[in-house]
């Protein structure tokens, strides 16, 4: 899912109105808020950001 974000190139697997509905997501005030909060998360952790595999974002299914 990072990947998909990330890069925003709508894979064959994934139907348009997915696609629509991740990008509207992705735009969305309330994930911009949980991604903020996630990136803060990992930035104050004792071993450093991002190795603790439970640190994440979580994405509903829009499918």
């Amino acid at each position: 899912m990072h990947k998909l974000k990330k890069n925003r190139v709508q894979p064959v697997y994934v139907t348009d109105e997915a696609w629509r509905r991740y990008l509207q997501y992705w735009e969305s005030e309330d994930f911009q808020a949980r991604s903020r909060q996630a990136t803060e998360n990992r930035n104050t952790e004792v071993e450093g950001p991002g190795l603790d595999p439970r640190s994440t974002v979580v994405v509903p299914c829009l499918l």
